[in-house]
């Protein structure tokens, strides 16, 4: 049963990661007037600079 549990809060924390993905592209889209491909490039940047 704890397995379950984990594999759902898992589940949960991936969609909640995702849905913030998609509102930080959205943003990053509305804010700067760029297209998506743009924008993932410019997460990927910052995620390599951050290292």
């Amino acid at each position: 049963m704890i397995y379950f549990v984990g594999v759902d809060s898992l589940r949960r924390k991936r969609k909640n990661a995702e849905e913030k993905k998609e509102l930080f592209l959205k943003e990053l889209q509305t804010r700067f007037d760029v297209s998506a491909e743009s924008a993932l490039d410019i997460i990927e940047a910052d995620k390599t600079l951050s290292r």
